[in-house]
Formats: structure tokens, C-alpha cells, sequence
């Protein structure tokens, strides 16, 4: 054991001393957790979390070094006044080519001689004023296009040690709390600021004692007086070896940060005006890699945050993928979408829960109206549509919508029509006429009651009488899955009884229509707005048809005035079903 280690133990274990006598405690009764930190000028440092077992009788005590509990600590003090004042330096200034300044940041780990204090995930944390507010995290950010200097490469966002939730005097501890460093000349409000990363090796992203790292912090600076902060975040647990310690190993997983350590978000295709996109996000963590929930707000394209899907992980890696729904018909240009992974359940022992962010830019671009690729959502209100003898009349409507050229994607020349009845939905002898057709035209059909949806493979849903039984309603990632099959190649057909009589499939129809975009209206649709009713000779499912049976032995004869169906030419809009008919 090193010799300031056990100065550090015997310093706390005086301080206990002193202040605890036998008030009344059982016999070696342990006392809370405790973390202390002490006067630098005594040349002993808060780097430890202890068990304080005190017998009352006799005054005896007992330290347990606690080894199940790892923590976040501001380093800045370490740095720059005890036991260091010269490990956190500028090295050097210079112009970009695109506008900001390059500055070189170097940090030396304080314990120069202690491989004990070995540090992990260390961040350099820099704090401008923030402008830029997310109301649904309850954060500021700084933003250049606001007036504020901000870090234009930043490794992640953090909201550990900003000087509003953290500041000096909030924490009997120091190292737990913000402090202004010397080169500080303000301490800003901004509440979620970005990071730099520092270590010595890419395994476990230790920081090795003895060792001095160099990190460029690219920064757009504004005209006027530049204010700023910063804060040193380093993650540290005791080691578990004997001397002398074999780095990083010797330390256990949970020396690590607990939160995930990297976070990568990527737009996979164009993001149309009120169209959508698939984003996909990887994040990387030391510790419980499936336990994450991951959220994405964009208040300048969609209200509240939403919640992305896991779809892989393995060992510390794991991706989610979400469908984002550009819902205020923004201009086309770049914006900001912050990611915030929430924390496991255990959090840190002294800051509580720590969630993790960055940042990453969604592009808009111009919506294409085009009736090819779009338009490819219908509604048949009526549950009977395509029974009994019926089936045969409306054979050639069922292989329109079939086979239709649903224009460029993925989802075009998929294989599987999938007939599904989830959600409290039912079946009927539909489903018999339906499969013998999908066979004859040598696709796959596929039966399902899954929950939730599935639209992998799909080239066309049949989305029957959900909620018939009971109201169940579609979840928001049901409801994204479904948007990017309609926008990427995908047809979808829905099947309901759409009237208000008992059975409430109707109320799931309409919150399922309603959360994708969509309305379905009764009567005077050819005034609404956004919405492109046309004839039925201009439907892709109309081609080669001159009409089609209904329930009740109805049959809709085409004459020039009726419009029986509609559909949207941008793909915003639902097929739509007239109540005039010809018996």
C-alpha cells in the first residue's frame, strides 16, 4: 500500500473519530457511506469512497474500503492548485480554415508517481453561455447561430459539473461539485455542455499516471468578449490487484464511466418536408449494454421526444433505430437532434442517475410530390370487402393493390404480403380469398397477430379491424415502422368497419391515421387542403378496372362523377370511401 494512501485513510478515520461517539449505536453498527475531502495544503486528496464501521463501546473502528461503487469526481482542482497548479495547459491557438479557432488543450494526470490513481473516461468539459433550449430534456446548449461561442467537434454532451446544478457549496465535496478554474474568466448557466476526451490508451480509455494527452477543441468564437467555464470529469474505482498493478486490468469494469462512453447517430436518407427518415444510433458502454432507453428531440421538426428501438447489441455495443416524422413542415436547411441514452438503474453513488448525450445534425431537404412513390396507403371501410362471392368480383382490386408500381425503395419488390390482425383485431373468410390470391401471384403470405407489428420483408400490409375486440391502441414505433414502409416502396391497406356502431375498432383506426398524418374524412373532401382527391381512373389500384363490390351486394360502377376512393398524392393522405353506390 503507498504511503499517501494511508495518510489519506488515517486522516478520514480521525475525522470520523472525532466527530462520532456511542449516541446510542449498536455494537460495530455501520454507519452511512461517507466521502470526505480534505485541505489540499495537508497533502491529502478526496479520491475514495469508505465504510465506517464504529464500535460505541470502546470506540474501536473499522475501514472498509467499499469496492461495489465507482464515481464521477471534478479533477479541475487536481490540475491546477494541489497537488498540481501545472497539469492543465493551452498549448497553442490557431486559425481553422472554415472560420473558428483551433485550440490545443493538454492535461497531465496530478499523481505522477501513483498508478493507483489511474483515471478513466477523463473529459474535458468547456462551458459558454447557452442559448439554445431543449424544453423536452429541460437544457440549454450553447449555439453558434445564436451568438454563443460553442464547440463545433465535440465527443459528447454531458451535464455533470455545469455551474447551475452543480455549484460551489451544493456538495460537502468539491470533487463533486463545480469550481472556477484559473483560466475561467465567467462561470455560464448553460446546463448541458460538450466534451473533449483524454486518455493515454483506447482500451478501457484509461488515463496512466505519469501521462500528459493532447485534445484539439475546434471552437466558434463570436465577435465581443468571450466568456467561459470548464470542468474536468475523470471515473475511478479502487483496483482490485496487489501491487504493483497491472494497467488497466487490475481495475475493475466499473473504474469505467457508468454511462455509455460514445453515442453515434447517422441519417440514413433524405428527410423529405412531412416526410419521415430512419436514424440509426449506436452507443458503446462498459457496463450493461441492454438496459439503455434512447430518446431524440428536434423541437424545430416534431413536439416531445421520442423513443428509438433497439435492434442489435452485443457485449458493449448495442444500435437502435428510429422512424423521425418531420411534422411542422419546416424549411429544408440542417438542424441540431440531441440523443440522450438514459442511465442504468443503479446510477452514480453520489450524483444519482447520469444520462448521456450528443448531438447530431438532420437535413431537410425539398418533399417530391410524386404519385409513383407515394400515395400507397388505402382504406376500405368495410370489413366485407373481399368475402363470400364477392372475393371473386374484387379479385383484380386486391391484385392491383398487389402489384402496383409503389415507386423507389426498399420495401417495392419485397416478397411477403402480410395479413395482420393484431391488436384485438379479427379474421374472416378474407383471409381464405386473400391467401389463395397472394399464392397465385407467387408471393409469401404471411398470417400474423404479432404484437407489436413487424414490417420487415413486407411489400403489402393488410392492417384488418384492429381494435374490433377492444380498443388497442398502435405505439409510436409501430407507427414510425409503418410510415418508412409507406415511404419507401411499402403499400398498406387498411380494413374496417369505419362506422359508430359498437365495435371500437374505429377509435384505434383513426388514433392509428391520425398519429401518422393522416385524417379520414366523411364527406367534402375534395376542399381539403393537402390532401389530393382524384378520380378513380387517376389511382394506381384503379388501372384496368371499371369497378368493385362493397357489402350488401353493393357494387361501385366508375361513372365520371363518382369518386369512390381517394389517395394522396404526397402520401399524407388515406384512400377514402364514398357511401354513393349503385345497387
Amino acid at each position: 500500500m503507498k504511503a499517501g494512501y494511508k495518510f489519506l485513510i488515517l486522516g478520514l478515520c480521525f475525522t470520523l473519530f472525532y466527530g462520532c461517539s456511542g449516541a446510542g449505536r449498536s455494537p460495530v453498527e455501520p454507519l452511512q457511506p461517507m466521502q470526505r475531502e480534505y485541505d489540499s495544503s495537508s497533502g491529502r486528496h478526496a479520491w475514495g469512497y469508505w465504510d465506517i464501521a464504529i464500535d460505541p463501546d470502546d470506540l474501536s473502528y473499522e475501514v472498509i474500503l467499499r469496492r461495489d461503487a465507482n464515481f464521477h469526481l471534478n479533477a479541475r482542482k487536481f490540475l491546477e492548485d494541489d497537488p498540481c497548479s501545472y497539469c492543465l495547459n493551452i498549448l497553442g491557438i490557431q486559425p481553422s480554415d472554415h472560420g473558428t479557432l483551433l485550440v490545443d488543450v493538454e492535461i497531465r494526470h496530478p499523481f505522477l508517481a501513483a498508478p493507483y490513481f489511474t483515471g478513466f473516461d477523463v473529459r474535458g468539459i468547456v462551458i459558454f453561455p447557452g442559448s439554445k433550449e431543449w424544453p423536452e430534456n429541460e437544457v440549454f446548449t450553447s449555439d453558434s447561430s445564436l451568438g454563443d461561442a460553442e464547440l463545433i467537434n465535440p465527443d459528447g454532451f454531458t451535464r455533470l459539473f455545469n455551474p447551475t446544478e452543480f455549484p460551489p457549496g451544493s456538495s460537502p465535496f468539491t470533487i463533486l461539485e463545480y469550481s472556477h478554474g484559473t483560466k475561467a474568466n465567467s462561470d455560464p448557466a448553460t446546463t448541458l455542455n460538450a466534451f473533449k476526451n483524454f486518455y493515454s490508451y483506447e482500451n478501457r480509455r484509461y488515463f496512466a499516471n505519469g501521462d500528459a494527452e493532447v485534445a484539439t477543441y475546434d471552437i466558434y468564437f463570436p465577435p465581443g468578449p468571450i466568456l467561459f467555464g470548464y470542468a474536468i470529469d475523470a471515473s475511478w474505482k479502487p483496483p482490485t490487484g496487489p501491487a504493483p498493478l497491472d494497467v488497466p486490468d487490475d481495475f475493475p469494469i466499473t473504474a469505467n464511466c457508468i454511462e455509455p462512453y460514445l453515442i453515434s447517430a447517422t441519417q440514413v436518407d433524405d428527410l423529405e418536408q412531412d416526410g419521415t427518415c430512419l436514424v440509426e444510433i449506436e452507443i458503446y458502454d462498459w457496463q450493461r449494454i441492454n438496459e439503455h432507453l434512447v430518446f431524440l428531440e428536434t423541437p424545430e421538426l416534431f413536439d416531445d421526444d421520442v423513443e428509438a428501438e433497439m435492434v442489435a447489441w452485443d457485449d458493449n455495443w448495442a444500435k437502435f433505430e428510429i422512424i423521425l416524422h418531420e411534422e411542422k413542415s419546416a424549411a429544408t436547411g440542417d438542424y441540431d437532434c440531441l440523443v440522450r441514452v438514459e442511465d442504468h438503474e443503479d446510477g452514480d453513488p453520489n450524483l444519482g442517475y447520469i444520462d448521456a448525450f450528443n448531438m447530431f445534425t438532420l437535413k431537410v431537404v425539398e418533399g417530391q410530390q410524386s404519385t409513383e412513390s407515394d400515395g400507397n396507403l388505402f382504406l376500405i371501410a368495410d370489413g366485407n370487402t373481399f368475402t363470400g362471392s364477392m372475393g371473386e368480383d374484387n379479385t383484380p382490386l386486391m391484385t392491383n393493390f398487389i402489384q402496383f408500381d409503389a415507386g423507389p425503395g426498399g420495401f417495392a419488390d419485397a416478397d411477403i404480403v402480410k395479413f395482420y390482425n393484431g391488436h384485438h383485431g379479427r379474421f374472416n373468410t378474407t383471409l381464405t380469398a386473400m391467401q389463395t390470391l397472394v399464392n397465385s401471384l407467387g408471393y409469401t403470405f404471411v398470417e400474423s397477430e404479432e404484437n407489436p407489428i413487424d414490417t420487415t420483408g413486407c411489400r403489402l400490409i393488410v392492417i384488418y379491424e384492429p381494435g374490433f375486440y377492444d380498443v388497442d391502441l398502435f405505439t409510436n414505433s409501430e407507427v414510425n415502422d409503418l410510415l418508412y414502409l409507406l415511404h419507401n416502396g411499402g403499400r398498406i391497406l387498411f380494413v374496417s368497419d369505419y362506422t359508430n356502431s359498437y365495435y371500437p375498432d374505429k377509435t384505434t383506426f383513426n388514433d392509428l391515421l391520425s398519429k401518422m398524418g393522416c385524417t379520414v374524412y366523411d364527406d367534402e373532401y375534395t376542399s381539403i387542403p393537402g390532401i389530393y382527391v382524384t378520380d378513380l381512373a387517376d389511382s394506381p389500384v384503379m388501372e384496368g378496372l371499371d369497378g368493385f363490390s362493397m357489402a350488401a351486394n353493393s357494387r361501385f360502377i366508375l361513372g365520371p362523377e363518382d369518386v369512390c376512393l381517394g389517395y394522396s398524392e404526397t402520401g399524407g393522405g388515406v384512400m377514402l370511401c364514398s357511401t354513393m353506390h349503385y345497387n
